[in-house]
Formats: structure tokens, sequence, C-alpha cells
């Protein structure tokens, strides 16, 4: 079996919401997906473009705007071959508006960073997606999508991770983050004879412009994360247990933070199910089949859902 970094942290969280979204399981994803991941995947694309020379400097904002066309394109098709018709101004709205403000992040980004890449390091491969097996199981295989593998002049190996936000996150907490720590696993995996750096986190505040008393130094927050030995090496015995457990027909149930679930795309069909009311329903109207090209995942990873 093949599990994927998104889907252990989506385990460990909630285990009805791993199996609705899975591959390995139901494999689903809403009709329209949250505004916030057509942002992030909008903003990641261009920033990949730019960062292979692509895009010239001039045609950021051409791309981007051509790139969300097509995005809205792609949701109302899909809605309307699910739905029969098409999704009203009101479904769309908060897309548009999205959209909108990742306009504005770029132009803004452009205007801070002037380049897409920090200064002295280079791309190997972008949007990198990665299979190692995980010792220890009985032909069990992780698989993570890099956003960006670079190397800085020294030869040492980083996983660059952009990620929009709409607070500002904590060091603290991404330093913990478990999504990093199983992309620094694979690498280490993968190039054992080399030097891994860690994690260059980019993030990029959700907002049109810096507010009162702010610059566009207060939009932006660009750090390093590395990981202790000791950490690694917990993460080698624990993702043998994850993967067991995922692997074994585990029992399914939901769990309701006690800040809710206000992140969670499968609230409509959670609560159906626990009031007992037409699942099936909800399922067909509200709902589709993952397609073997989904973006669903990729988009997921590129917005950190800070509230």
């Amino acid at each position: 079996m093949i599990i994927t970094v998104t889907e252990t942290g989506s385990f460990m969280r909630c285990r009805r919401r791993w199996d609705y979204s899975s591959r390995n399981r139901q494999g689903l994803e809403p009709v329209i997906n949250a505004p916030a991941l057509t942002l992030g995947s909008l903003m990641h694309l261009v920033l990949e473009k730019w960062t292979l020379g692509e895009i010239p400097d001039d045609d950021l904002d051409t791309f981007y705007m051509t790139a969300a066309a097509d995005k809205v394109a792609e949701i109302i098709s899909d809605y309307k071959r699910r739905i029969g018709v098409k999704p009203n101004m009101d479904e769309l709205g908060d897309v548009y508006e999205a959209i909108e403000i990742g306009r504005s992040m770029v132009a803004n980004y452009k205007a801070y960073y002037k380049t897409p890449l920090p200064k002295g390091y280079k791309t190997i491969q972008p949007e990198q997606t990665c299979l190692v097996p995980i010792p220890g199981t009985d032909g069990g295989f992780l698989e993570g999508t890099l956003d960006s593998l670079v190397q800085n002049s020294k030869g040492v190996l980083f996983v660059l991770e952009r990620k929009t936000y709409k607070q500002r996150p904590r060091k603290d907490r991404l330093a913990r983050n478990h999504q990093f720590l199983a992309y620094y696993w694979i690498l280490r995996q993968l190039f054992p004879d080399r030097t891994i750096g860690g994690i260059l986190y980019d993030g990029m505040w959700k907002k049109v412009a810096p507010g009162k008393k702010q610059t566009l130094d207060d939009l932006f927050f660009r750090n390093l994360f590395t990981r202790a030995e000791e950490e690694v090496e917990e993460f080698s015995a624990n993702i043998v247990d994850i993967y067991n457990d995922m692997a074994n027909d585990p029992k399914i149930y939901p769990y309701i933070p006690w800040q809710g679930c206000w992140d969670c795309r499968f609230d409509k069909l959670c609560e159906a199910q626990s009031l007992g009311e037409d699942v099936e329903y909800v399922r067909e109207t509200y709902y589709k089949q993952r397609e073997p090209d989904s973006r669903f995942e990729m988009e997921d990873r590129h917005d950190d859902n800070s509230e």
C-alpha cells in the first residue's frame, strides 16, 4: 500500500476525514473546494513557473489571471457535470475574492523579493513527487510531493515549501510540523550520502496590502527549519506504526476538536452521517470522486489553514 504524507496527517487528526478523502479509502473531494485552496494552488503555480524562468518578470500578472480563469472554468465545469447547472455567483463569490487577493499577493511578492528564490539557492526540481519504501513494513511506501527540491552553493539539499496563511504562523509550531518532518525523512531516505539542510519555509500572508503601521516586510515570512536526529529516529519508528494502522482496516470514527471543524471540507457529509440523515444524497450532491490526476491533495499542501 502507498500512503501519502498528507493523508497521514488526516489519519492522525480524524479517521473519518481520512476515510472520506484518502485514495486508499473513499477518495472523495468537494465539488467546489475551499477558496483558500484555490488561492494556494494558484500562488504555487505562478511562483513555480517564475522560478523555472518560464514567466518573464513583466508577465506574472497576465499568467496569474489566465491561470485563475482556467481554474474558475474548471470549477464551473465540474459543478455543472455533477449538479446539472452552473454554480451561482453566491457560490463562486468567495473564489473570485480569493483570486483577487492572490493577484495582489503576486505583485507584492515580486516587489518585495525581486526574485523567486532566496539568494544562493538554485532549483533542482519543482513539484517533485517522491516514493520511498518504509523500512519495517510488509512492502509499504510513503509518498510525498515536495514544492521544490533546491540546493545551495555547497550542494546541501533543502525542501522549499511555499505556504499561504491567514494568520502569521508561529515559529515554534512550524518547527515541529509533521509534514515538514516527513519531507525531511524522505530526503534522508533518498539521499543518504548527501547533507540535508532542512525545510526552507516561504510563507505569504493572504492580504491585499499591509495594514496600518505595517510594511511589505510584514506580509512575508521566510525561515529555515532543521530537525534533530532524535526527531528523525522517532519518525522512523512512528511511520511504521501509522502505516500498519492505516493498512489493516482500522476502526473509523470522527474526532471533533474543541475549536470545531471549521477547516474540514467534509463537514456536511460527517454531520449527515452522525445525525442519521441521507448520507448518499449529501455525498452525491456535494462531493465527487477524486480524479487520478486530482490536484486536491496538492492544493491541500499549499495552505496551512491558520486561523
